[in-house]
């Protein structure tokens, strides 16, 4: 039997503009000096269907200085200045993730309905999102379409200057419910739920820690309203939602337990990220480079190689009952093709692939492509490997990338597809753990490894209907 609400013949479209149910009088949300929660509440109403897909969270993003009358960065650090011209006069260099952009500030997203019945929780929305949109977009499109839909830049350069101002931004939200569900009723309300991430982990770069705040002003939710000839009652929802998960790798081999309890599995993928770039303002956070070792000579981070992976169903190797080999590879130099052609898979079906913003110069191959060396002009191409920061010469006030790291610009990470035709096909994980062992070139460096699952989610209803449950 056809889903109404999703098929019905609509005999009139409204435009709406939707403002925060939490809006204070500054209208701005943030962490300091504001209200670190951003709330949209939709009234019941069962002669409205929202069409999610021209639904877009709007606004502006400003980063300021909370120390000065200065509101933005300056990053000038294309032009030399003079010694005598220090960075806290005008020169200071901050700025936020230039591949996910304004996403960088979501921390969390929450669908529910005003019946207290939660949908769906997107934790670690941010981290998830740098793994899907470098995976699904290319360079070409980061300077057009995908810069004007998601806010995200072709490089470090780009976002250094456009954050010099307001970000205006207008963006889709990357829900499992929403993505599912081109329409929703708004028979039970519905209200979604936006926590902002800390000024730490969204902001870096040389002076991020002097003062440097971020903010959202004037944000609003516009959209289209739906309207049936007919009420139409609430159909049964389902649809793929999003999990995130975060354990730890130490050492030369690792393994863990990830008790995900989820019935209904479509795919897992992995990401990596040194625990000491977390909430750093040293630091872009949403990198995902290879698992990093600290190494004690230089003072500074250097890649660490994954040699072999196992990943498991309850203690089993599954599906494939290898582990994927890395040692030759490595030892020849060469790209870790198959591993990466499965983690880009377990985000979207590599069938599917059309554009990716992997290449030579995101992985630092430069036996393919020349190295970067003139800093001081903004390159045509996605930043290149591990990108060291700004420094500023104190004699001679030129500017150069002679800093620590501060970005691993690498699309990295590892996968596991368990439905390659994209038909809703799952593997249950409610009574078996995931499993996963690495071995690495790791050496007592803590990484972090963020590991997201998408999963089949039915909305169950109990107490007569008065309550709805998202059954995993």
């Amino acid at each position: 039997m056809a889903n109404k609400l999703q098929t019905f013949i609509p005999v009139e479209r409204t435009v709406y503009k939707l403002y925060p149910a939490n809006k204070s009088d500054s209208g701005v949300f943030a962490h300091d000096n504001g209200n670190p929660v951003v709330k949209f509440k939709w009234a019941e109403s069962d002669t409205r269907v929202l069409d999610t897909t021209n639904m877009f969270l709007c606004g502006r993003l400003r980063i300021r200085n909370r120390n000065s009358k200065k509101n933005c960065p300056a990053n000038r650090f294309d032009l030399n200045g003079t010694a005598s011209q220090d960075s806290a006069s005008y020169e200071q260099v901050a700025y936020m993730s230039d591949r996910i952009g304004v996403h960088s500030f979501i921390r969390t997203l929450r669908v529910s309905d005003l019946h207290n019945s939660t949908y769906e929780e997107v934790d670690g929305y941010n981290r998830n999102v740098s793994s899907t949109i470098g995976a699904v977009n290319s360079y070409s499109q980061m300077c057009s379409v995908t810069n004007m839909n998601l806010s995200s830049m072709a490089n470090n350069d780009v976002c250094a200057r456009t954050v010099c101002g307001d970000v205006e931004f207008a963006i889709p939200l990357e829900s499992g419910f929403f993505n599912s569900n081109p329409r929703v009723s708004l028979a039970r309300g519905l209200e979604i739920a936006i926590n902002l991430d800390s000024n730490s982990q969204v902001l870096f770069g040389k002076d991020a820690s002097e003062g440097f705040i971020y903010e959202i002003h004037n944000c609003f939710i516009h959209g289209d309203y739906l309207i049936p000839q007919k009420p139409i009652k609430e159909d049964k929802l389902s649809y793929i939602s999003y999990h995130s998960f975060d354990k730890a790798i130490y050492s030369s081999n690792d393994s863990n337990n990830v008790n995900m309890t989820l019935a209904m599995v479509n795919t897992v993928y992995h990401n990596f990220l040194a625990s000491d770039w977390t909430n750093n303002y040293g630091v872009d956070a949403f990198s995902t480079p290879p698992p990093l070792q600290y190494n004690d000579g230089d003072e500074d981070y250097e890649e660490a190689e994954i040699n072999r992976y196992n990943l498991q169903r309850g203690g089993l190797r599954f599906p494939n009952n290898y582990p994927m080999d890395l040692n030759d590879v490595n030892k020849k130099g060469a790209f870790q093709a198959l591993r990466s052609r499965q983690y880009l898979g377990a985000i979207i079906p590599y069938g599917m692939h059309t554009d990716c913003l992997l290449s030579p110069d995101s992985e630092g191959r430069f036996d393919m492509v020349p190295e970067r060396t003139d800093f001081l002009n903004t390159p045509q191409t996605t930043d290149q490997a591990m990108v060291k920061a700004w420094t500023k010469n104190a004699t001679s006030g030129a500017w150069s990338r002679t800093g620590k790291y501060e970005k691993g610009a690498q699309i990295y990470g590892i996968g596991l597809l368990l439905d390659p035709l994209a038909n809703r096909a799952y593997v249950s994980y409610q009574d078996a753990n995931y499993n996963f062992q690495i071995e690495s070139t790791l050496n007592n460096t803590q990484n972090e490894t963020f590991i997201f699952a998408r999963a089949g989610t039915v909305l169950t209803s109990y107490n007569g209907g008065k309550q709805l449950v998202a059954q995993n």
